[in-house]
């Protein structure tokens, strides 16, 4: 700004914007500048996709969980991944590492597909997401929380309330 002001030789200096630029007029000089432009990536097509597996819990019970297995997560390995297992409406969270491991054991409730009392529940095994972020999304949660799985390849989709967050399987 202040190397703006010094090129105007005018006593008054106006200022204007176009879509893509903002300009400053003083005496015979005008300058130009572009403005900043940011995208932002398109995931409609992710977050319209009906998940094969949707699971519910509580946020809070998952994090005591995760904490549990949190120091013995190394960053260096796997990208700092955790593995989860979820089977029977317990999931287990395992740390994954060289040395020594944790794990540790929450609840949850399947709700798609919805479960028939007469046949097993359906199990998840080998899930690998990021801790961080798994930590990030459940610290900020509130009430009743879901894991969303459509394909072990696609975005694993975590949502609570107004809270979302897209984690790829490592």
């Amino acid at each position: 700004a202040a190397s703006v002001v010094q090129l105007m030789d005018g006593e008054t200096v106006s200022i204007g914007e176009s879509d893509k630029q903002v300009w400053f007029k003083s005496g015979g000089t005008t300058v130009f500048a572009s403005k900043p432009v940011q995208t932002y990536p398109n995931f409609d097509s992710i977050l319209s996709v009906v998940p094969k597996l949707k699971f519910s819990f509580k946020p809070e019970e998952w994090l005591a969980a995760l904490r549990t297995v949190e120091p013995l997560i190394d960053e260096s390995v796997d990208r700092g991944a955790i593995a989860l297992h979820l089977a029977n409406n317990v999931v287990s969270f395992k740390s994954i590492g060289i040395g020594s491991t944790a794990a540790d054991e929450s609840e949850y409730e399947q709700v798609l597909p919805e479960p028939d009392p007469f046949t097993d529940l359906v199990s998840v095994v080998g899930l690998r997401v990021n801790a961080k972020y798994l930590s990030g999304f459940l610290s900020k949660s509130t009430g009743e929380a879901f894991l969303n799985l459509t394909d072990k390849d696609k975005p694993v989709k975590l949502e609570s309330g107004n809270v979302m967050t897209l984690m790829m399987p490592l």
